[in-house]
């Protein structure tokens, strides 16, 4: 491996495009004991790099049930390298979420995860929005409510993102037999104002992700502020007392492998296409059709 290109983040992704919390824990374990991974081009599969961890100080963990992750981040915590996870946690019907566990279960994990970290390392995603057929406005508001309203006490934020339409999604949803409604603005923002208003009634920030109604922070009049996945202001946060890393994380620019209303920095995703297994039928990442 020595003549590949090598990176040396300071941030992990870990990742946008598949659960490895959930589905390829002892994998994480192992490269980071190990430093390092070789990371392919999806779509250039002779183009590699090696992606070494030795300046790697946080990781975000992105997953709609990390269980098998919990009991092995003793491993970065004695490594000192700090993490954070953007929880996933729907309530959509399962013909489109077809193998996660029951939503009572995932409740119970984030509550786990919360116990174990704290609440500010752990955000809660409803996403993506889908409106179809069978869900309307209504639906999407009372799921959230329902789910704001056994979590509380346990985020301290709720992030959203309305789907994109990719073509490879198109074309599952409808073989699914699953009649999909396009976004538009009126009902993104009647959404983003009953959302808005649960997030104010439960002590919950909400925050919308990479949504271009929000890219200079129009919705917050609505209490939806712009967000950030990969978050500079939650890391400096978690990492207050290290004015050393703070001046590293200042050096870093908005993410450009990640859509121009996407108020992320700098990471490296660490992930694989088609590698998950929850088989979400709106999924960007898996091109299979189930």
């Amino acid at each position: 491996m020595s003549d590949l290109k090598e990176e040396h983040p300071l941030i992990i992704s870990a990742s946008r495009r598949t659960d490895l919390p959930a589905w390829h824990s002892d994998w994480l374990l192992d490269i980071f004991k190990k430093q390092k991974v070789v990371w392919k081009n999806p779509f250039n599969p002779t183009y590699k790099k090696k992606i070494c961890f030795d300046n790697t100080r946080i990781v975000v963990f992105w997953s709609k049930y990390p269980e098998p992750l919990i009991n092995k981040l003793d491993f970065f915590d004695k490594k000192e390298i700090r993490y954070y996870f953007q929880f996933t946690l729907n309530d959509y019907p399962v013909e489109l979420e077809m193998d996660l566990p029951s939503l009572s279960t995932r409740i119970d994990c984030l509550k786990k995860l919360v116990d174990r970290i704290g609440k500010g390392r752990v955000v809660w995603r409803f996403d993506p929005i889908i409106l179809t057929d069978k869900i309307n406005p209504d639906y999407i508001f009372n799921s959230i409510r329902s789910i704001g309203d056994q979590v509380q006490g346990y985020v301290e934020r709720l992030m959203i993102s309305f789907i994109c339409f990719y073509p490879k999604v198109k074309k599952r949803l409808h073989k699914a037999g699953i009649q999909y409604k396009e976004n538009t603005d009126e009902n993104k923002l009647e959404l983003y104002k009953k959302i808005g208003k649960i997030g104010k009634d439960l002590g919950i920030q909400v925050m919308s992700c990479a949504d271009p109604l929000n890219i200079n922070n129009e919705l917050a009049g609505k209490n939806i502020e712009k967000g950030r996945c990969v978050d500079a202001l939650l890391i400096k946060k978690m990492f207050s007392d290290d004015q050393d890393f703070i001046e590293k994380l200042d050096l870093l620019k908005k993410d450009k492998g990640q859509r121009k209303e996407c108020g992320c920095i700098q990471s490296v995703d660490i992930g694989s296409y088609n590698t998950c297994r929850h088989h979400c039928m709106y999924c960007y990442a898996n091109s299979k059709n189930y």
